[in-house]
């Protein structure tokens, strides 16, 4: 079984057929054997259209052709027959406006930059001409019988109709990941080219139109080169409609370029103030690193004088607590076993030798307050001389009263015999 499936922006019946795995290529009414039904006509218009691309572009069907898959179908459009060129895939009661001459694959330079299948194909079908001469009939889309699809995310084989599960266009999560469900196209068969309105492959168009060769060699007269022509004179006559809009383009042109230009100057301003901005901003940058070196450098000396203190602060808590345990009768410590020690461990000790220190002071206090004053206690010497002072004291008092006491005998005496 396989899929039928036609190219143009919102087509959803792909449904399996029977009948399209029925396809001989060994019938057909056109053989390229047979030159009466490969002429063409001289009045006709040949075209080149990048009809579909391969993958990895996606169509707006959630479609995507196989590089290889392209490649493999090119004989299928014009053998057994050139497959017809329609309109809006009408197959049942349409009408064939070409047939399609010649189809190569082309690897670059196409309008999606991914490989494409370019048809060249032949219209004698004069309002078909006409139409694609001025741009109405411009985009296309192919008709196939694919043989081979496959689910992008699961990678089930689709062609027979069956589900696995996994929606077109739907967007899953696979290892963490989102991704879009696109059918893969491995195996398609030709059936048709369409010009529709709205293709599929948003790149699907006419991308050249020229007169019939006059010969079998590739000297073909172009008769545009451009998508965005839809006008072709092939008389090289001049349109005054075609002048006047010329004109008026070349008008809007000219004031482009005024406004461009004006753009220009306006940019080239703020070019100029943006240099001095950067020359202003260079300098604060060099005043800023010069500012940093100095910050730099005053950090480093205190840093460095930070070290010295710390080492001068070290040196007087040694000292410190070699002169306490002095001060407490203690012998001094080699410097060499102090090392190890940490400032903290060597106040911890000096706070331990001030108490101590401060035990035996209070002790030699209270010792020297128990001592007899001075003065409180007699020299024997200074005692001896005043036992005699006192002696001789005594003496003296005993001459003085001795005489007084003769002075009043000899008075009273006296004062008798009168």
């Amino acid at each position: 079984m396989a899929i039928i499936i036609r190219e143009y922006a919102g087509y959803n019946n792909f449904n399996a057929t029977r009948n399209a795995i029925d396809v001989n290529f060994t019938e057909g009414f056109f053989n390229e054997t047979n030159d009466s039904f490969a002429t063409i006509e001289p009045d006709s218009l040949m075209v080149d259209v990048e009809g579909i691309h391969a993958y990895p572009y996606a169509t707006r069907n959630f479609t995507r052709y196989m590089p290889k898959c392209l490649k493999n179908s090119i004989p299928s459009w014009t053998k057994p027959y050139r497959k017809p060129v329609i309109k809006h895939h009408n197959e049942e009661n349409g009408e064939t406006i070409g047939r399609i001459i010649n189809v190569k694959y082309k690897e670059s330079n196409t309008l999606s930059n991914t490989p494409a299948l370019v048809f060249t194909i032949n219209i004698p079908n004069e309002q078909a001409k006409k139409e694609i001469k001025n741009g109405l009939l411009a985009t296309t889309s192919i008709g196939v019988i694919a043989h081979d699809v496959r689910c992008s995310i699961c990678g089930a084989h689709l062609e027979d109709g069956s589900s696995c599960g996994h929606e077109r266009g739907q967007e899953y999560s696979i290892n963490g990941k989102k991704e879009i469900c696109y059918w893969d196209m491995y195996s398609i068969e030709a059936k048709e080219l369409s010009y529709v309105i709205v293709p599929s492959d948003a790149y699907s168009k006419n991308i050249r139109a020229f007169n019939p060769a006059t010969s079998t060699h590739n000297n073909n007269k172009p008769i545009s080169e451009s998508l965005d022509d839809n006008k072709v004179n092939t008389k090289g006559e001049t349109n005054l409609e075609d002048t006047k809009v010329l004109k008026e383009k070349l008008q809007q042109s000219e004031e482009s370029i005024t406004k461009l230009n004006e753009k220009i100057t306006e940019l080239e301003s703020e070019k100029k103030s943006l240099k001095e901005k950067i020359v202003e901003l260079n300098n604060n940058i060099d005043s800023l690193k010069e500012e940093k070196t100095q910050e730099i450098q005053l950090r480093e000396g205190a840093e460095s004088e930070l070290i010295e203190t710390k080492k001068e602060l070290r040196l007087n808590i040694i000292e410190n607590f070699q002169y306490l345990r002095q001060a407490t009768g203690k012998e001094k410590i080699n410097l060499d076993l102090l090392e190890n020690r940490t400032d903290d461990s060597l106040k911890d000790s000096i706070k331990d030798l001030k108490e101590e220190l401060s035990i035996v002071n209070n002790k030699a206090k209270e010792m020297n307050d128990n001592l007899p004053k001075p003065g409180s206690v007699k020299s024997p010497i200074k005692h001896s001389t005043n036992v005699q002072e006192s002696h001789k004291e005594s003496k003296n008092k005993k001459e003085i009263n001795f005489d007084e006491s003769l002075e009043q005998i000899l008075t009273a005496m006296f004062n008798k015999k009168r």
